[in-house]
């Protein structure tokens, strides 16, 4: 495995500058996976990624339904139609469907490297806000992974549900961590 870091000691660049800052590493055309550094998860990478290519979407994202300050809205094909921020009751649509529902994103995407070419932002950008933008002329899917374990440790306060976490903990002893 090679490990290759993309330096933001200057100024962070948010998820979106930081995937254009390192898109030069995804310059052979194919889709890639980028996953967030505080997530633990047991979701079959090979099938999202399958399911990815078997689709076609510009981006395929993981989705749960999971207790969330903020979720995707997707129809009932799992395409993406907006936003929802449950603390402040924004909603951001893209497309509107009488059938959309809310479901938790993980932090985990399958890109087609086409997405390049559509980014017009520049400097630190939300990768979010970027894919509300494009979702209405372009294809994003939601992959439903309701059956895997997920847990995302990158706040401080979750790090004590984290040690509490029967589920986590089976996940540990199964790949001996």
């Amino acid at each position: 495995m090679n490990i290759t870091l993309s330096d933001e000691r200057e100024m962070l660049m948010d998820t979106g500058g930081g995937l254009v800052k390192a898109g030069w590493f995804f310059s052979d055309g194919k889709p890639f996976v980028l996953i967030a550094s505080d997530v633990i998860t047991d979701l079959d990478i090979l099938s999202m990624y399958r399911y990815h290519l078997d689709h076609k979407p510009l981006v395929t994202l993981a989705v749960k339904h999971r207790e969330s300050t903020r979720e995707f809205l997707f129809d009932a094909g799992y395409q993406l139609c907006g936003w929802h921020n449950n603390v402040t009751g924004e909603t951001r649509w893209v497309r509107k469907s009488s059938d959309a529902h809310k479901i938790a994103f993980s932090t985990i995407h399958v890109i087609d490297p086409r997405l390049f070419s559509l980014v017009t932002e520049s400097g630190p950008f939300s990768l979010i806000d970027l894919y509300l933008r494009i979702a209405g002329e372009h294809t994003i899917l939601g992959y439903n992974h309701d059956d895997s374990v997920w847990f995302e440790f990158g706040r401080i306060e979750n790090l004590d549900r984290l040690n509490k976490s029967a589920e986590i903990r089976t996940l540990f002893k199964r790949y001996n961590i």
